[in-house]
């Protein structure tokens, strides 16, 4: 993975907003737990090229500080694939095309009731770091190749979403549904970028309840 000084400096940025976003401790309650879910990906203006989405896996850890309103930093491990069809002189081939992110959600929580059952939606930002790319077309057998340029290394994405939480007093259940939408070019040579729908299980455990 290609962390430059400019990544370095970017999420050193996003910890302090998260720090200035997150409520009071003394006034919050804090959850931490792990997620496992799916991404279901779309690469957009990819000109020419006829697409495919394809499902991965994507996983990590989670922080939630706050109640009502909260923050939710992720730590996942996401992979996001598709089927190219058409690609070159190739008009029958499908080849796939995929790529490993190290992935850091930002997320401001909404859950306007006060019950075991809680609704939620919720919306953010996210940033991930690419740590590996694969294709295999022609005599080009590289991502290099393919987008004609080395790929970006640090990529922005909007997330919106919603979902439900089981709160079942220090054990916290959860589903959701996300919409991811990406911000960043895979490349400097393209306009394509990633679109991505992603479910997902929760299981937290409150701290100091």
């Amino acid at each position: 993975m290609r962390l430059v000084p400019s990544s370095l400096g970017s999420l050193a940025l996003l910890a302090a907003v998260a720090c200035l976003a997150a409520p009071s401790p003394a006034a919050s309650q804090i959850t931490v737990g792990a997620r496992l879910g799916w991404n279901l990906s779309d690469l957009r203006d990819l000109d020419e090229i006829e697409v495919n989405r394809e499902s991965a896996t994507a996983g990590g850890i989670y922080l939630n500080v706050g109640d009502v309103v909260s923050f939710q930093p992720e730590l996942l491990l996401s992979k996001r694939e598709v089927s190219l069809l058409d690609v070159g002189d190739a008009a029958d081939l499908s080849v796939p095309f995929r790529q490993n992110f190290v992935e850091v959600p930002l997320l401001v929580v909404f859950r306007p009731v006060d019950a075991p059952l809680q609704p939620s939606v919720y919306g953010g930002a996210s940033v991930s770091f690419e740590t590996d790319c694969e294709t295999s077309y022609g005599d080009v057998p590289d991502c290099e190749g393919f987008l004609g340029a080395e790929t970006d290394s640090r990529l922005w994405a909007g997330v919106v979403g919603a979902g439900l939480h089981l709160d079942l007093g220090p054990l916290v259940l959860g589903v959701d549904a996300r919409y991811n939408h990406g911000l960043t070019e895979l490349s400097p040579a393209t306009e394509a970028k990633w679109s991505y729908w992603t479910v997902g299980i929760e299981a937290g455990i409150g701290l100091g309840r």
